[in-house]
């Protein structure tokens, strides 16, 4: 029996991994004409190869964002085109190939596409929200589905997917994630975790995380050791964090191996920045719940996978990368005559909700994931100890 705890989150929305980047190019013509020959615009009619300019929107700066984000398998949609003739026409493509110039893709089209044509589409070289740290050598795996058969030792992890990459060299080598400053807590104990499987094909080398402010900088305890089942980082909480932050504040989770070529290869999933301000166990970065839930109460429900899609330029779009076995859940459970301490703490967490932040929900129930970010809401169901120091109510949490 493990008892539950909770965190305000910082709001890591793909924390999970489960989408992928949406990435922005326009059609450009080839260095050598297409057979079709049309000057000042170019066709991939019975090829298929698309030569692009990337189009960042608002990550100007961010070079090489096909080449980092697309990857072999994903979909691109090339239109509306604005050729004589085709205006309107879309087409869509799977990728077979992606370098700084030009998209490969698996088939051909019949539609003719105009210089300044939009491609879109959704890479899952990397998730959606972050973006890659090389500091040696970093080669992405991408969004990955694994599929485990330790339920033991790996709960909840079935049909989940996590984010693969490769490190190799010193220096960080993975994924960050960029906060805005107004997300920022002054003076607060913040706490990192994750869970991870990982592999040193040669050399040595590490995985951590790390949480980057102006002059602070929180470490998760650095790993070293190879695990086949999926295994939780212990949360590492360092000093409180300084009251004024500067420019720089972000989330990273990387790998260095040694100078001489050490190779590190990590799964992660699942990971949170979390902090328990104005409860008991502030200095803690997580809130431990003072009492179990009653006996037969711990229930869940996964959500309907409709809650993933989302309306864009008029069709549903799904957010997730996979097919419907990626699941959302909700989570619920009963407290009866239970100390008000656990109930004072909760009503700290609700505060902090109503404040538009998202909660952290570290439970122990086995079919699904170990932590959760998500909403929560009490229903208070007896209140008529409450003057001896005991309640009872029953609290819901969705993940989002």
């Amino acid at each position: 029996m493990a008892y539950w705890k909770m965190g305000v989150g910082l709001p890591l929305l793909n924390n999970s991994f489960g989408w992928g980047t949406r990435v922005y190019a326009k059609c450009n013509p080839p260095s050598i004409l297409t057979p079709q020959g049309f000057q000042g615009q170019y066709t991939s009619l019975g090829t298929s190869s698309f030569y692009y300019n990337e189009d960042y929107g608002n990550d100007i700066g961010l070079t090489g964002r096909l080449t980092k984000f697309l990857r072999p398998g994903d979909r691109i949609r090339v239109g509306p085109s604005s050729y004589p003739g085709y205006e309107g026409a879309f087409q869509d493509f799977e990728v077979n190939n992606v370098n700084t110039t030009f998209i490969g893709c698996t088939t051909g089209t019949n539609v003719i596409f105009t210089v300044g044509d939009p491609i879109i589409g959704v890479g899952t070289n990397c998730p959606g929200g972050w973006i890659p740290v090389e500091q040696g050598t970093l080669t992405m795996g991408g969004i990955t589905n694994h599929s485990l058969v330790q339920l033991a030792t790996s709960p909840g992890y079935i049909d989940r997917y996590s984010v693969q990459f490769q490190g190799s060299g010193a220096g960080s080598n993975g994924v960050r994630w960029n906060f805005n400053l107004d997300e920022y807590v002054p003076n607060t104990y913040y706490r990192i975790g994750y869970w991870y499987q990982l592999t040193t094909p040669s050399g040595s080398g590490f995985l951590a995380s790390q949480l980057v402010t102006t002059g602070s900088e929180l470490s998760t305890n650095n790993t070293t050791t190879d695990v086949a089942v999926w295994t939780e980082l212990n949360g590492a909480v360092g000093g409180q964090s300084p009251s004024v932050p500067g420019a720089a504040f972000y989330l990273q989770v990387y790998t260095s191996g040694t100078s001489g070529g050490g190779s590190v290869i990590p799964n992660v999933d699942h990971i949170y920045v979390e902090h328990a301000t104005q409860t008991d166990d502030e200095s803690l970065g997580v809130y431990t719940f003072d009492d179990y839930p009653a006996l037969g109460s711990r229930k869940f429900k996964t959500i309907s996978p409709s809650k993933h899609l989302r309306l864009s330029n008029r069709r549903l779009v799904r957010n997730s990368v996979g097919n419907d076995t990626y699941k959302r859940y909700t989570v619920s459970a009963g407290f009866k005559d239970v100390s008000t301490t656990l109930r004072d703490n909760l009503e700290v967490f609700l505060d902090w909700q109503d404040l538009g932040k998202p909660l952290v929900l570290h439970h122990d129930i086995p079919s699904v994931p170990p932590n959760l970010y998500g909403t929560m809401t009490v229903q208070d169901t007896s209140m008529g100890h409450w003057s001896g120091g005991v309640c009872s109510f029953t609290i819901n949490f969705e993940e989002i």
